[in-house]
C-alpha cells in the first residue's frame, strides 16, 4: 500500500469519526436486540422535506422519565437496518413489549425532530410492530417527522398584561431565551413580564438542539394608560333626581394611545354603560368601575369605585312628566316588587333593582293617586304618590 492510499484511507477514517461524533447520541450495545428494517423506498420526511444523506434515526427507551437512545442509523439514502438494543440484565435498553419512540437529527440544521410519526409493514418475516422483543423484527412503511413550534398567545401585549408564557407545539426542551435590553425575559422559561418591561418592539430568539419551526418571534409592548392624575365630577342622586350624573377629564388620563373609550360597569348587573363623550348621566344607585379603553384596545379600571346612592329620607313622591326631576322611583332590592293600585288591582310587576315610572304593565300612565310596592316579602311595603 503506497503512503497516497494511507493517507486517503486515514483521511476516510477521520470524516468517519467526524460523522459520528455530530450525531447527538451515543448507545451501548447489549446481549439483546431487535431489528428495525428501513427501506429507501419508503417516505421518510421533516416538515415535508425527505431526509439527506448524513441525517441520523434513533429510537428511544424510557430510563426513570428521560428517553435514552437505544440505537439508530446514519442515513446514506440506502436501505439499512437499525438495531433497538434491550436491557441484558447488565446494561440498560429496551424492555420486552416497551413502545419504541423514534427521533430524527438534521445534519443541515443540527436539530433533533422530538415530535414523529411512524408507521409499520406486516407480513414475511416481520414479527412484530411498535414493540421491544429480544431478536424481533419490524420494519417501517412511513416516517414523518415535525419541527416545534412556539409562540406567545399574543404578538401584541398590553403593559398591564402581566407575565406571558410561551405555548409550545410539539416536543420541546433544553431551550435558552434571548432579548434586546428593555423586555424583561427569563431566559430559561421564556416568560416576559410585561408589566416591567418598556414599552416597545423586541424580538425574541430562541436556541435549542430540537427542531423548531422559527428561531425568533416578534414581540410588540404598548404603553399602560396611567389614571394616577384623573379628574373626575361626581354628581349623586338627589330625592328630586334620582339618578347620578359622572363627567370625566379626559385631559388627565394619560399613557397608553389615544382617543380613549369611557365606559362604566355596573358591578352587581355587570352591565356596562357607554359614555356620551366623557360624561355618564341617568345612573341609577348602584357601584360602577370606571373603564378606559385606548386605540390599540388596552384597557385600565379606575382603583376607586363610582358609588351613587339613593337618600334615605326622601319623600315618596313622584311626577312622571318628563322634565328629568323625580320622573321615576328607584328600587334598589334585589328580586321581584308588585305594584298595585289603592283598590288592590295589581298593575305592574318588576324585576329590581328597577325603576317604577309610574306606568302599568301596558306603559299607560297610572292616575295621580297612591300606589303599593310589595316585595318579596309581603312585609315590605312601601307606599308610593304620584302626582301631576
Amino acid at each position: 500500500m503506497t503512503n497516497r492510499h494511507i493517507w486517503v484511507l486515514l483521511f476516510w477514517c477521520w470524516s468517519c469519526m467526524l460523522t459520528a461524533q455530530s450525531i447527538p447520541w451515543k448507545v451501548r450495545p447489549t446481549g439483546v436486540n431487535h431489528t428495525i428494517f428501513i427501506k429507501n423506498s419508503i417516505s421518510l420526511t421533516v416538515n415535508g422535506v425527505t431526509l439527506e444523506a448524513g441525517d441520523a434515526i434513533g429510537v428511544f427507551y424510557d430510563s426513570l422519565g428521560v428517553k435514552v437512545c437505544g440505537g439508530y442509523i446514519e442515513w446514506q439514502k440506502q436501505s439499512a437496518a437499525l438495531t433497538a438494543y434491550g436491557d441484558d440484565g447488565t446494561n440498560k435498553g429496551f424492555k420486552t413489549g416497551e413502545v419504541f419512540t423514534f427521533r430524527v437529527w438534521k445534519k443541515s440544521t443540527n436539530c433533533i425532530s422530538e415530535n414523529v410519526q411512524v408507521t409499520y409493514a406486516s407480513g414475511g418475516i416481520i414479527s412484530h410492530t411498535n414493540q421491544f422483543a429480544p431478536d424481533g423484527i419490524s420494519e417501517l412503511s412511513t416516517l414523518q417527522g415535525t419541527a416545534s413550534t412556539i409562540r406567545y398567545n399574543s404578538s401584541s401585549f398590553c403593559q398591564n398584561a402581566g407575565l406571558q408564557a410561551p405555548v409550545f407545539t410539539g416536543s420541546v426542551s433544553q431551550i435558552t431565551y434571548t432579548s434586546s435590553e428593555g423586555l424583561i425575559l427569563n431566559e430559561s422559561t421564556g416568560t416576559i413580564d410585561v408589566t416591567r418591561s418598556e414599552p416597545g418592539n423586541y424580538i425574541v430568539t430562541f436556541s435549542s438542539p430540537v427542531c423548531l419551526t422559527q428561531q425568533q418571534i416578534s414581540v410588540s409592548i404598548a404603553p399602560g394608560i396611567n389614571l394616577t392624575q384623573l379628574v373626575t365630577t361626581f354628581i349623586d342622586a338627589t330625592c328630586e333626581k334620582q339618578k347620578g350624573t359622572l363627567e370625566i377629564d379626559i385631559s388627565t388620563i394619560t399613557g397608553g394611545t389615544k382617543p380613549y373609550r369611557l365606559a362604566l360597569r355596573e358591578t352587581s348587573r355587570n352591565e356596562t354603560i357607554s359614555a356620551v363623550g366623557n360624561r355618564f348621566d341617568n345612573l341609577i344607585p348602584g357601584s360602577y368601575e370606571l373603564i378606559i379603553t385606548d386605540a390599540l384596545q388596552c384597557q385600565q379600571i379606575a382603583s376607586t369605585p363610582i358609588n351613587v346612592s339613593t337618600p334615605t329620607d326622601c319623600v315618596p313622591v313622584i311626577s312622571p312628566n318628563g322634565d328629568g326631576v323625580a320622573d321615576a322611583f328607584y328600587i334598589p332590592s334585589q328580586g321581584v316588587v308588585k305594584i298595585y293600585n289603592r283598590y288592590g288591582q295589581l298593575l305592574k310587576t318588576l324585576s329590581t333593582p328597577a325603576e317604577w315610572d309610574a306606568t302599568d304593565e301596558s306603559g299607560n300612565l297610572v292616575p295621580m293617586g297612591n300606589y303599593v310596592i310589595v316585595g318579596s316579602n309581603a312585609a315590605d311595603k312601601k307606599v308610593i304618590t304620584v302626582i301631576r
